[in-house]
């Protein structure tokens, strides 16, 4: 599934502008040093490698996220709560 999103006039001359997950988040107005970012990126990554990961997001996503960061799954559902607060 493509991603469609604005581009200013200033960026739209430069070379092949990659939409990166963490580009995306950014544009969305996340914040970089909350903890919930990171997850965040990761997650979005996971979700545009294996679709199939957006079926039982808290059985599956959080947990393979959760692994991925050493936590536990509800540290990566309350960070990621407040990363979504924050934009």
């Amino acid at each position: 599934m493509p991603l469609v999103y604005y581009v200013p006039e200033y960026e739209r001359d430069a070379s092949q502008i990659s939409l990166n997950a963490e580009r995306l988040l950014r544009l969305l107005g996340a914040s970089g040093k909350l903890a919930g970012f990171r997850y965040a990126v990761y997650m979005v990554e996971q979700v545009r490698d294996q679709p199939e990961n957006m079926l039982l997001i808290t059985k599956r996503l959080y947990m393979q996220t959760a692994e991925h960061f050493n936590t536990t799954p509800s540290c990566v559902e309350r960070n990621l709560r407040t990363l979504i607060q924050s934009c």
